[in-house]
């Protein structure tokens, strides 16, 4: 679960870009009519972009917010084919650099908010050796993002387990 400081640095930032989304969009007719805000995220920040769009559009019931969470891999390619995207949470830079060299992205409106970080996380009660990911090669078992996803890289970057567990 992110933290409460890295949840409100992410609203901030939706509110930003929704002010300046609507602002964008010029005077229309008087009637209020909901704005429809398409956010994509990363799968690792679905849940709490759904805490965060919640409390939004509690305060603002003007906008609609239209979640789409999946891999930043499968994400890019549908913004490339051309889906309604305004907002682009990544789990990595990769994604966004491919967007901006495409000219994909308005010059001046890319933030960078959040980071991904690598952690370990064992059971209250595990029975283990295992104090951080240094020590990683002491443990019986662990379970490991796929390399195709930028935890998979982060943690593999971080730590060759070929070394270790002979080309896991």
């Amino acid at each position: 679960m992110y933290s409460k400081t890295k949840r409100l640095y992410a609203l901030l930032f939706i509110m930003v870009m929704v002010a300046t989304t609507v602002a964008a969009c010029g005077k229309k007719e008087e009637t209020k009519k909901q704005t429809e805000l398409h956010v994509f995220a990363a799968a690792s920040l679905k849940s709490s972009m759904e805490q965060i769009i919640a409390d939004y559009e509690k305060e603002h019931s003007d906008v609609k917010v239209i979640l789409s969470a999946d891999s930043s891999g499968t994400l890019l390619t549908q913004i490339q084919e051309g889906y309604e995207c305004d907002i682009f949470f990544s789990a990595a830079t990769k994604q966004v650099d491919q967007l901006e060299k495409d000219g994909l992205i308005r010059d001046g409106v890319r933030k960078e908010v959040l980071n991904n970080q690598v952690v370990l996380i064992k059971g209250k009660n595990a029975k283990t050796e295992v104090t951080s990911l240094k020590d990683l090669n002491k443990a019986k078992s662990f379970a490991l993002a796929a390399a195709s996803v930028p935890v998979g890289k982060y943690t593999r970057e971080y730590w060759d387990l070929r070394q270790v567990y002979g080309g896991v």
